[in-house]
This record gives C-alpha cells, structure tokens and sequence, in this order.
C-alpha cells in the first residue's frame, strides 16, 4: 500500500493507560516510560529491537575492570529542548545521583534501588566524568543505565520546574512535550534542534508530531483502528482476531510482564497461612487465562518468565484449582463467613479477572467484594496505590526489564508501602536479594533468584497468574518498532 499524503504528518497511537508522570525519578507505568523514551535520551540504550547496548549520548564509555568505575566522555553539542542549553557532565551527576537520593532536596524515587550502590559520579570536564559504584552492581547495564533510570535530565529545567516537571518534561531526545489533556491525549512534536546522538542505530524521525490517544476499552480502539483513526494500536487480546479476520496484520510480542494477585499478610484475615494457601489453590489460572485473555498469555509459576533466562525457576509448582484442597486449607484456618476486598484497576481484562476470582472464591465459601479503581488511583505511588493501607487482596500486574533483580525489586522490604502488596519479605530474603546483585556469574546469579523464589513461594502471599503476550496492529503503511519486552519506541516508527 502507498503511503497516504500527510501520513508523516502526524503519528495517531492507541495507549491503553494514561500518562502519569514523565519523570524518570517517579513514574508509574508503561506508558510513562514508552514517552520518557521519546523525551529523553541515555549515556547509553538498547538498540532498536534488541537488548544491545549501544552508545547514546556518549561518545565513549568504559567500564573499569573491578565493575566500580565507569568513565564516559558525552558527545558535544547536544542540545536540551526548550533552549535549556548544551548536555554537560553535570546534568548526567545531577540525573544519577538524584534517582539515588543524593541531591538536595532529596526526591523519594521508588526506583533508588536501581541506582542503590552509586556513590557519587565525579565531573572531569564540561563533557567527561566517573560513575563511582561502592559496590559492583550486575544489572546496572541491563536496567539501569539503557533504559529509564538511566535517562540524563536538564539539571536546569528541573531545578525551575520543580514538581512541575513531570508534566512538563524537558530531554534531548527526538521529540519534545507539546501538550498533556488528562484522560485523552499526550501531544509530542519533533525535535528541531535534535543533536542526532542516536544517529549511529537509528534513522532521523520521521513523524512531525505523535500523537498519544488514550483510549480505555479495547473494542473502542479496535473500531477506531479499523475505520483508520489510529495508524497504529496496542490491542486487546479479545480483539486479535478480529482485526486479523479484517485483513490487518496483528504482531505478537512476549513480554517480561507479570499478572499476580497479591495477598497481603499484615490483613488480620490473611495472616494465616492456611487461608492465603486456600485462596490460592481455589484460582482457575487457566479459566483466567481463557476467560479474560482469550487463551493468549502465558501460565506463570513464579515471577520470572522462561524467556528472561536469567533466574528462571524451571521446576516451579503450579497451584489450583482444587477446590476440595482449598476447602481443607480453610478448615485448618478455623476461619468462617470471610469477606475480602478484591482491589484491580478499571481496565477490562482486570475486572473480568477479578470477576473469575470472586467466582473461584465464592465455591470454597469466601465472599469477594471487588472494588475498580482507574488506573490514577490505582497507580498511585506515593499514596494509596494497590487498595492503599486497607488492602487485602490486590489482582495487577507490574512491567519488567531483562533482569530479574527489576522484576524482584519492587517486593522487597524498602517496597512495602510503595509497590510490594502482599506487604510479606523476610531477612534471608532480603539478604539474597542483596547477594544477587552484586553476583556477576549468571549461574550464581540464577540460583540465589530461584532459593528467593523458593522462599517466597513458600509464604503463599502471591498466587502467580500470567505472562502476558502483547499484540500490536496498525495500517500496513506504518513501519512500527518495538522492543523485546514488549514497549513500543514511538520515536523509532516509519512508514513502509
């Protein structure tokens, strides 16, 4: 198919959640990283379509041989949008240390840990400096450095923004922040000035604007796809076939993602064991599968997906559903007449989720009460995210990078009240934790995340559900690029 005049004109993209934040220090999901990426650019990224590391903004970068000292040199002339002036040293200090909590004012990032062992970066020159580790820290060039911790900032536009920033990004990436209508639209335009730092991987950008649509209801995004709304989509799973049957070309694209549904252990009901073992033997992850995700994902046993590789628990069991065995947990729990609260998001394959568990649930005698919230509240971190401090059970499902340190992270004992809710940890698994990321032996490494595995799995304040396949679709005149993990480069799509 040609393609149509003005097509290069403007990008029109489906995303199913809004924007939150486009702060690499404190955003929230998927689709703030997938922007991020547009906005702002890294020392050094994934090439396009891979998990290569290759060279953004510096020029060169060398890793010492004790894995503690990491020197680069940024290439020269680099420009910030909003004329907020040249990339310099001290806005990649002032990025790095401040994920990790050592400017002033200090910002709380939920994402410290990825910048955990930083001790400093020390400038040289106006374009040179020293990433100063105090202890080595195995994925720091797997999901720290290429992808969105590793994103280098204005420290300018930052220090006048103030907590405006996140809504008025500024970066050096091909495209800049137009315009954000909540709950509708993210508006981004191509850069002028752009300083081609990625000019040696990719092609310049072709699209003068992109053009972000949130668009909640899959259906809705499947008919605005077929009637040529949108050039190019994130489709549902029910949704699939439908385009297929219409003629469009519908890519699969596994992903790093997990589906879960959390259990809290501090709830007074479900601190005991026998009764977070009876909700997860009573889950039919296979009806949830087929019911909510039209068969299309993957079963999980655990948190680490085959195709990570790193950390894989090949041998993991799988639970449920047996109901009979369910009821003999709750027997031995001595608990009766339970209601608990379900909390997911407003999101269609959520709430038909929730609706199978409520259903499971309800065959061994425990009444679900499933509160939908959008995915603003939901997500909110800080705050009252996943059910807030009330929370009993909790069905969502959380990104992840190609390390499974970032996939672990997010449950440690520093999470509890941010992001880990089943609020359970314990000191061995801390110290594994711990252990892990320091290890640079893969073997090693995949043994202390399957013993943390093992443990976790042992507490039963997780039941695992799914890994999630993506699927993406657009008019055959687009060319779109997506990463292994299943994100989408916006700033890397083209036409055919």
């Amino acid at each position: 198919m040609a393609v149509p005049d003005g097509a290069t004109k403007q990008l029109i993209y489906r995303q199913r959640d809004d924007w939150a934040q486009a702060d690499p220090a404190v955003w929230q999901v998927t689709e703030d990283a997938q922007l991020i990426d547009c906005i702002n650019e890294g020392l050094i990224s994934f090439k396009p379509g891979t998990f290569e590391v290759v060279n953004t903004l510096a020029e060169s970068f060398e890793i010492s041989d004790d894995n503690l000292e990491l020197t680069f040199v940024l290439k020269q002339g680099i420009q910030f949008h909003g004329g907020y002036g040249e990339v310099t040293a001290e806005d990649v200090k002032f990025s790095f240390e401040r994920i990790a909590g050592l400017t002033t004012p200090k910002v709380e990032s939920p994402y410290a840990g990825d910048w955990g062992s930083l001790k400093e970066v020390k400038v040289t020159d106006t374009y040179s400096g020293v990433i100063i580790m105090k202890e080595a820290f195995a994925p720091l060039m797997r999901t720290t450095l290429p992808v969105t911790s590793g994103k280098i900032l204005s420290k300018k536009a930052v220090e006048k923004l103030g907590k405006k920033y996140g809504v008025n990004p500024i970066g050096t990436g091909p495209y800049e922040f137009v315009e954000w209508k909540p709950k509708d639209h993210i508006l981004l335009k191509k850069f002028a000035d752009y300083g081609g730092a990625n000019k040696d991987y990719a092609e310049p950008a072709v699209f003068e604007e992109i053009l972000a649509k949130v668009i909640g209801e899959d259906s809705t995004a499947s008919n605005a796809l077929l009637a040529g709304d949108l050039d190019y989509s994130f489709v549902g799973e029910s949704t699939a076939q439908q385009l297929t049957d219409a003629g469009f070309v519908v890519t699969e694209q596994a992903s790093l993602n997990y589906q879960f549904l959390a259990i809290s252990v501090t709830d007074e009901t479900l601190s005991d064991i026998n009764v977070r073992k009876a909700i997860r033997e009573a889950i039919d992850v296979q009806g949830i599968i087929d019911g909510a995700y039209d068969g299309k994902a993957t079963r999980a046993r655990a948190i680490i997906p085959e195709n990570m590789g790193l950390g894989y628990w090949a041998d993991a069991p799988a639970y449920g559903p047996d109901v009979a065995k369910a009821k003999e947990y709750l027997a031995a729990s001595g608990k009766s007449d339970i209601t608990l609260k379900l909390t997911t998001t407003s999101q269609e394959t959520d709430q038909t989720t929730a609706e199978i568990i409520q259903a499971n649930l309800k065959d061994i005698g425990i009444t679900v009460e499933i509160e939908a919230q959008d995915s603003a509240a939901f997500y909110e971190i800080p705050g009252g995210g996943g059910g807030g401090k009330d929370r009993q059970l909790v069905y969502s499902g959380y990104t992840s990078l190609p390390d499974p340190s970032w996939s672990i992270v997010w449950f440690t004992k520093a999470q509890i009240g941010e992001w880990n809710w089943c609020d359970w940890t314990s000191p061995s698994f801390e110290a594994n934790y711990t252990a892990g990321i320091a290890e640079f032996d893969e073997a090693k490494r995949t043994e202390i995340y399957v013993d943390m595995q093992k443990e976790w799995d042992e507490s039963a304040s997780m039941a695992w559900i799914l890994f999630p396949n993506f699927y993406f679709s657009g008019q055959s005149y687009v060319k779109p690029s997506i990463q292994p993990n299943g994100w989408v480069a916006l700033w890397n799509f083209g036409v055919v």
